[in-house]
């Protein structure tokens, strides 16, 4: 599914615009305080989806494996980041935010990678989590998860470039509605 650039970049045209506003937006525009939250949202998104899409035109094959890290840590962290700023946008226009498993799934393995580690460490579970360097692709990587308690490490495939398809794929419908919506209000 395409960026999220474009359909941002109509939002803040149509919340922004000189004249009357739509009934939509008409209780953000006449409050300055949910008006300055719904561009910072839209910055976020517009933002990150920056990032991701510099995650999927980077060639691994030029980094050294410093540079692979960064780039894995900074789209789990930006994918994260943009589930947030959706979900503050949907709650600041009071609309539903998507209930779709592919996004805790996402949230679930950045927390694990590289966020919230003592959680994962000595907790319930006793789970430890690791990137298999020499698993490092474009694509993504193998998340490891030893268990303290004796068991052997168990390894899953983490596909960056489908979790960044799969989480476009759930918001562009909502932005989508949104500018449906305020065009269909407008005419």
């Amino acid at each position: 599914m395409a960026r999220l650039d474009s359909l941002i970049n109509q939002l803040r045209y149509i919340i922004g615009r000189i004249g009357k506003p739509t009934d939509f937006f008409k209780h953000i525009v006449r409050n300055p305080v949910k008006k300055q939250i719904l561009y910072h949202c839209l910055d976020v998104i517009r933002d990150t989806d920056r990032c991701l899409e510099t995650y999927l035109e980077t060639n691994f094959n030029d980094l050294d494996v410093g540079g692979k890290y960064i780039h894995i840590y900074g789209a789990l962290q930006a994918l994260v980041m943009q589930q947030d700023a959706v979900k503050l946008f949907a709650r600041t226009i009071e609309i539903k935010y998507p209930d779709d498993p592919w996004l805790a799934k996402i949230r679930k393995y950045r927390n694990q990678t590289i966020g919230h580690l003592p959680k994962h460490g000595g907790g319930k579970s006793g789970a430890l989590h690791f990137i298999k360097r020499d698993s490092i692709t474009a694509a993504g990587f193998e998340l490891g998860t030893i268990h303290v308690k004796g068991k052997s490490a168990a390894f899953k495939t983490v596909d960056i470039s489908q979790l960044i398809r799969e989480q476009r794929d759930i918001f562009t419908p909502v932005f989508l509605r949104v500018i449906h919506d305020v065009r269909r209000e407008d005419m």
